[in-house]
C-alpha cells in the first residue's frame, strides 16, 4: 500500500479495475477517489484505492503546459499516452481459417485434392498455422461437408474421385 497523500497528478499508478490489476495515470484529485485513465485503452474511470506508485517525480512538482491550463491556471485536459507506431497504415493480417486456407490452395493447384493434401500444403505455404487439434484434416472434410450443404453458393463441391474436392 502506498502513502495516498503522496499520489499527484501526472503519477504512474497501479490500480484495480475489476479482476484486473492495469497501470493508470492520475488525472484528477478528488476528495475521496481519484480519477485515472488507463494506459493501454485511453478509458478514465474513478478509483478510490491506488495499489502502489510506478512512477513518481518527487523532486519537481507537477507542471501544466500553458497549453492545458484555463485562464486561471488550472489544469483542463491531461494529453494520452502515445504509443503509436510508426507505420500505423500497415495493419496485420489476419491468419486464414483452415477451411479458407484450403480454398486457397485449390485455387492455386487447380485440381482435385483430398484433404489431407490440403492441410499440408497449406502448412507449408504458410496459410494456415496448425493449433494443436489431432485430425485437422477430418476438421476440414467435415467443415467443406457442412458448406457444401448449407450454404446457397459453397466454394467447393465433391469431385468424381472419391475422398476428393475440387473448387465449385
Amino acid at each position: 500500500m502506498c502513502i495516498t497523500t503522496q499520489i499527484r497528478i501526472g503519477d504512474r499508478v497501479r490500480v484495480r479495475s475489476g479482476q484486473y490489476i492495469i497501470t493508470a495515470i492520475v488525472v484528477e484529485i478528488r476528495e475521496a477517489s481519484w480519477k485515472v485513465r488507463n494506459s493501454t485503452s485511453g478509458r478514465e474511470f474513478q478509483v478510490r484505492r491506488i495499489l502502489n506508485v510506478i512512477d513518481s517525480d518527487d523532486a519537481s512538482p507537477v507542471t501544466i503546459p500553458a497549453s492545458l491550463a484555463d485562464e486561471n491556471g488550472a489544469q483542463r485536459e491531461i494529453p494520452m499516452e502515445s504509443d503509436e507506431c510508426p507505420n500505423e497504415d500497415i495493419q496485420p493480417t489476419q491468419p486464414l481459417s483452415l477451411v479458407d486456407a484450403a480454398y486457397e490452395v485449390l485455387k492455386q493447384e487447380q485440381r482435385p485434392m483430398s484433404t489431407t493434401e490440403m492441410v499440408r500444403l497449406a502448412i507449408e505455404r504458410q496459410l494456415w498455422t496448425p493449433c494443436g487439434g489431432k485430425t485437422p484434416e477430418q476438421t476440414l472434410y467435415s467443415r467443406i461437408h457442412e458448406e457444401i450443404r448449407r450454404s446457397r453458393a459453397p466454394r467447393f463441391k465433391k469431385s468424381a474421385q472419391r475422398g476428393r474436392f475440387e473448387l465449385a
